[in-house]
Formats: C-alpha cells, structure tokens, sequence
C-alpha cells in the first residue's frame, strides 16, 4: 500500500505539469493568442497606427512576443505557490521598485544611429538611509526610460508598417 501511495505522489508533480502545459498551449495557439483578449479590451480605436501601438505595447509589456515555452514558464512561476528567481523590491509605502527592463535594439541598427541615453548607474532604492530627494530622482529617471521605451516601441512598429507598405507597393515577396 505505502509503494502504491509513493508512486502516486511521484507521478502527481508530472501530471500537473503536463496539464498546466496542455491548457497553456491550447490558449496560446489558439487563434489570436493570448494577446487577442488583451488587446480587445483596448475598445474601438479608429487609428491604425493606434492600434499598432498599442499591439506592440502589449506584445512587450506581457512578454507575448517572446518564444511559448519562454511564456509558459514565465506563467508557471507566476502561478506556483514555490517561488524562484529575483522579486522586485518594495520600498516601506509598499510601492514596487524595479530596474527598467533592456530596451532591445532594431533589427537594422545601421539605418539609423539612435540618440546618445544618459547613462544611468540602478541601484535599488529600498528607502533605507536615502533621502526623498534620490527616490523622487530615481522615480523621474524610471518614468523617462518607461517613455522612452513606450516611444521605441511605437517607432519599431511604425517602421515595420511603412516598410510593409513599401515593399506591397514594390509586388516584392
């Protein structure tokens, strides 16, 4: 009886994986994706280039443009009660205090040389021993790169747009 418990333990933890697996999957390939649900909920734009924009923020924001099983495993350490990796830090108000996230670069980087960042050294702020003076900084310095960023991805997702067009107007594979 104890061997019959243990085996069924042992085979609890891949059945569970396999399950969490098959429902992510079938969400994910499903027509749309996980984004179309997303995305919807933005209501009734009229502006293309709107819609585009806010297409490529999500793609970005939720990671959906990165590989399904990145995504899965992404999700499965978001929703098992075991947690793994690095946590954002919280400040003592409880606000969430993270590094902005890598900006990647274009694809066809030599078209075009972008403008000089200011380098910026990230050090959490934890609040202790730092003065309101470096936090408001630090919260200004977070809020230009989210823009700067939110400005990336608008300007990758208009060129690939304008570049489409041309090459429909070209009869070009």
């Amino acid at each position: 009886m104890v061997n019959f418990l243990i085996r069924r333990l042992f085979f609890m933890v891949p059945t569970i994986l396999g399950i969490t697996f098959m429902v992510f999957m079938l969400l994910a390939l499903a027509p749309g994706g996980i984004g179309a649900g997303l995305a919807s909920q933005g209501g009734q734009m009229s502006d293309t280039s709107r819609v585009a924009q806010m297409q490529a923020y999500l793609e970005d924001r939720y990671g959906l443009n990165d590989p399904v099983i990145v995504q899965y495993l992404r999700w499965l350490g978001r929703i098992s009660p075991v947690k793994f990796g690095e946590r954002d830090l919280r400040n003592p108000s409880g606000e969430r205090v993270s590094a902005p996230r890598e900006v990647k670069p274009p694809e066809m980087a030599w078209l075009f040389t972008p403008p000089a960042a200011p380098t910026v050294d990230f050090t959490p702020i934890t609040g202790e021993g730092k003065s309101e003076q470096q936090i408001d900084e630090f919260r200004k310095l977070q809020r230009e790169a989210e823009g700067a960023r939110r400005a990336y991805i608008g300007s990758a997702r208009l060129f690939k747009d304008v570049l489409a067009d041309y090459v429909r107007e070209k009869d070009a594979p």
